[in-house]
């Protein structure tokens, strides 16, 4: 069940990112009056957090077949390295582009806050 979750994280992120890209591409975003930024911050900070469950799950069960000498082939070991240090690589760049959305969303959030106190007086 441990791959599964990981290809679930995989897919759900595609289809999510590839969806918010479109959205982006076509003006789409524009047209609803939601705050994308934060949407943004939100969605790539759980990103991150499935790929450090995911990618965990599969490096544990690297780790119990090579404990249990399991007659897995050298293909599929170096096959799950890979996937490993990808997922983790992976949570990195989500984690960054989550940071990064919410450095732009504090300072957008501050103009806010700057223009609701100048209209106030």
């Amino acid at each position: 069940w441990h791959f599964r979750i990981m290809i679930f994280v995989l897919v759900l992120t595609l289809l999510v990112t590839l969806a918010i890209f479109l959205g982006n591409l076509t003006s789409l975003i524009t047209v609803f009056g939601f705050e994308w930024t934060f949407f943004d911050m939100v969605v790539y900070a759980l990103f991150s957090f499935f790929y450090l469950v995911g990618t965990s799950l599969v490096a544990s069960a690297f780790d119990f077949y090579e404990k249990m000498r399991t007659n897995v082939s050298e293909e599929t070991i170096n096959q799950l390295v890979t996937s490993v240090i990808l997922g983790y690589i992976c949570m990195l760049l989500n984690g960054l582009t989550a940071f990064l959305s919410y450095r732009k969303w504090k300072v957008q959030y501050r103009l806010y806050q700057r223009r609701k106190l100048i209209e106030e007086d």
